[in-house]
């Protein structure tokens, strides 16, 4: 998961989390919609490489900038400032999110304390006999 902190414009202290690809522009079908001056329609992309990186990609004629350099296309690390027209935004990755795994691991340790609950009450009764 990716997230967009918006430092500008009309959505001025938003956070967008979503998850790659993502386009942003001014378009309502935009991943990231951004009705701002200076904001094409399909304004970039941002997806996930085959190397696992995170790159950003000017579609059309959109100037991008990151960190106040000029881009085309570029690899996004977290922290990074994001120039589309009017709008900064500063890039982060999300924080990773574990799906609640408490009842299954408490499930987990029941069964193993039983089994050897169990185990212990066999060699008692082997003992004995």
């Amino acid at each position: 998961m990716i997230e967009l902190r918006l430092l500008s414009g009309v959505r001025k202290g938003e956070s967008v989390s979503a998850r790659p690809p993502l386009t942003i522009g001014r378009a309502p079908s935009s991943g990231l919609c951004l009705p701002e001056p200076g904001v094409w329609d399909s304004h970039a992309r941002i997806e996930c490489a085959t190397d696992g990186r995170l790159h950003l990609t000017a579609v059309g004629e959109g100037g991008v900038s990151i960190d106040s350099k000029s881009v085309r296309d570029a690899v996004l690390r977290s922290g990074d400032r994001i120039v589309l027209g009017s709008v900064t935004m500063e890039f982060r990755l999300a924080p990773a999110r574990q799906p609640g795994l408490q009842g299954p691991e408490r499930l987990l340790w029941s069964l193993l304390l039983a089994a050897a609950l169990f185990q212990l009450t066999l060699l008692g009764l082997l003992a004995v006999a």
